[in-house]
């Protein structure tokens, strides 16, 4: 038989406590991770433009937070350089540019949903150098040692006595001294006075002898050679007018199509968002974020990335009543039974089929300026979208889409049927304002759907077709 006694279960207390306490450890590290996987980081779905981040303060102030180290640097050079790239969704590198700051901010360009990069360079950060070097000479303007000043000097004049030029007197500014001659100095004789700004330099005691005045300008120093704590003092001096200046001025680097990515040691995004359970949407205007940035997927180019978009291909029917949520020619292909019959191939003896169309109404994007293309084959059908600078994807059911620049877009099903759709367009309000809307064979506007989203009989086919 083993007695214990109080001093004996000090080991087992002490141990049992420590491990009760790397449990806790462990189980508290697993639910954090377990909860960081249901709550996300929000998400920034809503960009807003460079020029509504720089009127921001709390934007300007964060670019600026980000940028004051390589403006107050002594070079560009000294700050050094970041690569900034971008990339598509499957890895294809679309643009790349040398940055003397790795910060990259992302904005909103108004277009379909289509967002750009802007980046800090050598030439923007000299700008930014020379406003600062503006700033704190008009802040410290005696401060000679970095700003630029004048020295005069010559014979001083004794009102008593005109002909005795008996010292030189020697006067310093930041404004540059003007000799203004004056014909009766003290009642007796004539000499040349000193303005500066307006304003008698010194009183009464700078007139010289005319003839012996003189001015020379002391340059200023470069920025380079500006003791550092003065230039750390001087980019402080910078306010919200001034950052607003330089980054609506900040170059774009490159276009970031939805599902694009931006790689930049630190992206900015700017704009409003979406969803935070413990902050609210109008309180948070920005977001900093290291590595990259990814502009959200929108396979519609509506501005509603297709995370959150009830209906990714602006068909009118709803993701989750729609086969191919990513296809606007289904599911109304598969309701649509009475597809028209191709028109009949000229004989020979007939003139021979057209293998480009004619002009159409334009307007409303490239997919507009052409008109029918009934007869072409769909190998000369596919010669022309291309010449247009579309890029083309086919789907696994056969239909191939034909994308613009502009984002409107030309669709031919497998059985040689057209179909148009225009470039969105956009109200004041960013709203879409010919959401629904096709183009006819001709190139104009036609609406397929009613207020109340229905399908307007005889919409659906226009009835161009390509032979096969």
């Amino acid at each position: 038989m083993f007695i214990f006694g109080c001093e004996d279960l000090k080991p087992v207390l002490l141990k049992t406590k420590k491990s009760i306490s790397k449990l806790f450890v462990i189980w508290t590290l697993l639910l954090l991770f377990i909860l960081e996987g249901v709550f996300p980081e929000p998400a920034y779905a809503f960009l807003s433009s460079l020029d509504a981040c720089a009127v921001q303060p709390e934007c300007a102030e964060a670019i600026g937070l980000e940028l004051s180290p390589t403006i107050a640097a002594s070079t560009a050079e000294a700050a050094g350089t970041t690569a900034i790239s971008t990339t598509t969704a499957t890895g294809a590198t679309t643009s790349s540019v040398e940055a003397v700051a790795g910060t990259t901010v992302v904005g909103d360009m108004r277009l379909s949903g289509v967002a750009a990069f802007y980046f800090w360079n050598k030439a923007q950060n000299q700008k930014a150098q020379e406003k600062t070097k503006e700033k704190y000479c008009a802040t410290y303007p005696n401060d000679s040692e970095v700003c630029a000043s004048w020295t005069f000097h010559g014979s001083g004049v004794w009102p008593g006595n005109c002909s005795n030029q008996y010292i030189d007197y020697l006067g310093t500014s930041t404004s540059e001294p003007q000799f203004i001659p004056i014909n009766n100095f003290g009642n007796y004789c004539s000499a040349v006075e000193v303005l500066v700004d307006g304003q008698r330099y010194g009183g009464n005691g700078y007139a010289y002898f005319p003839g012996t005045e003189i001015k020379v300008r002391k340059n200023e120093k470069e920025w380079q050679d500006w003791p550092q704590q003065k230039r750390n003092t001087a980019v402080k001096l910078l306010n919200n007018s001034d950052w607003q200046g330089l980054i609506t001025s900040m170059p774009a680097g490159g276009i970031l199509n939805p599902g694009d990515k931006v790689n930049a040691p630190t992206v900015i995004i700017p704009g409003q968002e979406e969803d935070d359970p413990n902050t609210p949407a109008d309180e948070r205007l920005l977001k900093k974020q290291p590595g990259f940035f990814v502009n959200p997927p929108d396979f519609d180019y509506d501005r509603e990335p297709d995370e959150s978009d009830v209906d990714d291909d602006d068909d009118g029917t709803p993701d989750s009543s729609d086969p191919e949520p990513q296809n606007p020619l289904v599911p109304e292909a598969s309701s649509d039974t009475s597809s028209p019959s191709p028109e009949p191939s000229p004989s020979p003896s007939q003139n021979p089929p057209p293998t480009v169309p004619e002009p159409g109404v334009g307007g409303n994007g490239t997919a507009s300026e052409f008109g029918d293309m009934t007869g072409i084959s769909q190998a000369n059908a596919d010669t022309f979208l291309r010449s247009l600078g579309a890029t083309i994807k086919t789907t696994a059911d056969g239909y191939t889409q034909y994308k613009f620049p502009d984002r409107s877009e030309v669709w031919i099903r497998p059985d040689g049927e057209v179909v148009r759709t225009p470039a969105p367009k956009y109200g004041l309000d960013g709203s879409r304002i010919n959401r629904g809307l096709r183009l006819n064979k001709d190139g104009s506007l036609l609406r397929t759907r009613d207020e109340f989203g229905n399908q307007i009989p005889g919409t659906h086919s226009t009835g161009e077709m390509v032979s096969n």
